[in-house]
């Protein structure tokens, strides 16, 4: 299984971040195991926060994710990749003083790994890591918030 949140709790996580790793836990189980890019599923499920959005908007569904995660498998294991994730969000969300880990916090983690199969499965859909970065910043600034 995804390791969750390892030390982080549940309840520092958004609504919409809550039900993005709750949907990763069962992509894991549909597929039965873990597999890098199951976050990245996750979020992309979840219509109504800023990760979901960015994602949508530039493009990527869940039909065109998961055939590029099987393409782009990285020898990074699942949970390490998921790992390195949650710890980034939570930087990534002290340093904009957020009170919450939100889905877009866990996006902009995943692709900042530009050898992560995050990253190359975007790119490979044409959709690279900078332009992630600018649609989340685009939203926020437009005031979308989880």
């Amino acid at each position: 299984m995804i390791p969750l949140t390892g030390m982080i709790p549940f309840t520092a996580f958004t609504k919409p971040a809550q039900r993005a790793i709750d949907k990763a836990k069962a992509e894991s189980r549909r597929s039965k195991g873990e597999k890098p890019g199951d976050l990245m599923m996750g979020i992309v499920q979840v219509s109504d926060g800023v990760g979901g959005r960015v994602l949508m908007g530039l493009g990527a569904t869940t039909v065109t994710l998961r055939s590029q995660m099987v393409q782009q498998a990285h020898p990074l294991a699942a949970r390490e990749e998921a790992k390195l994730a949650f710890e980034r969000a939570t930087e990534y969300a002290k340093g904009t003083n957020s009170s919450r880990i939100g889905t877009h916090h866990l996006l902009l983690a995943l692709v900042e790994e530009s050898d992560g199969t995050t990253a190359r499965a975007l790119a490979a859909l044409g959709i690279p890591a900078e332009e992630v970065k600018r649609e989340i910043d685009r939203l926020l600034a437009a005031g979308v918030r989880e």
